[in-house]
């Protein structure tokens, strides 16, 4: 997106004629003459600063642009990634809409966001949610993301009250998840072993992968239909995310 004023076209058509139609000269000539032209710019931008910061805007603007085509093209280029059955989920498998959460249980924003999102799938009931484990907070991050990826694998229909357990509770040691499971009817000798099995490694490493191509740089992240976003947003911005991402 350009931004043009009838002040930067007289600055660039200025500029245009000073370049173009001064003769070739010796060196000391042209130093004269780009002395004349510095200083004639340096007095256009000091009477009309507001052009800087539109060449800023506009320049940002561009930036954003082209974040937003890539993040579209990277969304598009891992739908299937993103949607994968192999995620712990909820809602309607053939849903329409599906709400793609990267998180972390120590994240103190996902936390925050986690009644809103609640809220969100208790209003639509028709809209699927993935869960993707994304721990990066540290090794109990991780230890809770592997017992619930643990959990899932063993009972998945346990998965979303053992994440709304770790989500909501305060205490994430190990003694502490193996109550919480125990709690659920989960076999948690079974739950500590796979925990530290190859394949919840894997998958989480899949998940590290799959948030660096899409862009992921912190948590929570939201994923809805070809929007992206980042952080603690407003449920209602959740909202019109799923309504914009419904079939007409």
């Amino acid at each position: 997106m350009a931004i043009k004023t009838t002040s930067a076209l007289w600055a660039g058509c200025a500029l245009g004629a000073l370049l173009f139609t001064v003769p070739a000269a010796p060196a000391q000539s042209q130093e004269r003459d780009a002395a004349e032209i510095e200083a004639i710019v340096r007095d256009f931008l000091l009477r009309e600063p507001q052009v800087v910061i539109q060449a800023i805007e506009a320049f940002r603007a561009q930036q954003e642009e082209a974040r937003r085509t890539a993040t579209v093209a990277a969304l598009a280029a891992h739908a299937d990634a993103l949607t994968a059955v192999h995620h712990p989920s909820e809602g309607p498998v053939d849903a329409a809409v599906t709400v793609v959460e990267f998180f972390d249980y120590r994240c103190s924003f996902c936390r925050r966001m986690a009644p809103a999102v609640e809220s969100l799938m208790a209003a639509n009931p028709d809209v699927r949610r993935v869960f993707i484990e994304f721990p990066v907070l540290g090794p109990e991050s991780l230890r809770a993301a592997q017992a619930a990826l643990a959990v899932w694998k063993q009972d998945p229909p346990a998965y979303p009250r053992f994440h709304h357990a770790l989500m909501h509770g305060e205490d994430l040691s190990a003694p502490a998840l193996v109550r919480m499971a125990a709690d659920l009817g989960i076999d948690t000798e079974r739950m500590l072993a796979d925990m530290q099995g190859t394949e919840i490694r894997s998958r989480l490493q899949a998940n590290y992968e799959l948030a660096t191509a899409i862009g992921v740089e912190g948590t929570p992240a939201y994923v809805i239909g070809d929007r992206f976003l980042p952080g603690a947003v407003p449920v209602q911005q959740l909202q019109a995310a799923v309504d914009a991402a419904r079939p007409e």
